[in-house]
């Protein structure tokens, strides 16, 4: 399952039905997440999910997993791949710096798909 470090990614979506600008669907950020992986030939190892949760909620279920795989599976990931990084906060605060220090301990790079979301999923 997982291979070299250095092609290992995992992905994070996150969706808030009432969320504004928020245009697309789990299904749909993680068929993105999926083709962008395939694109760049990294190993995607898991994507996880947040359902109906704000992203100024650090208490959720899917990041604390992506934490706890990112910290305790030797050799997890390289990167994390989300559609934008508004699915892991809305607001830069502290919560915000303590998951990009995570990040950087955990030599995890970031990579986000904003610009190319229309590139990656259906019409």
């Amino acid at each position: 399952m997982i291979k070299n470090r250095k092609n290992n990614a995992v992905g994070y979506c996150r969706f808030l039905k009432t969320e504004k600008g928020n245009n697309y669907s789990l299904e749909q950020q993680k068929e993105a997440i999926e083709k962008y992986a395939s694109e760049k030939d990294y190993h995607l190892v898991r994507v996880f999910q947040d359902a109906e949760i704000s992203g100024r909620e650090f208490n959720r279920e899917g990041l604390k997993e992506m934490m706890e795989f990112v910290s305790f599976c030797e050799d997890s990931a390289h990167v994390l791949i989300v559609s934008d990084v508004s699915r892991l906060f809305i607001k830069l605060n502290s919560k915000w710096y303590s998951l990009k220090r995570f990040l950087d301990d955990n030599k995890v790079r970031l990579e986000s798909l904003i610009h190319q979301m229309n590139r990656y999923i259906k019409k």
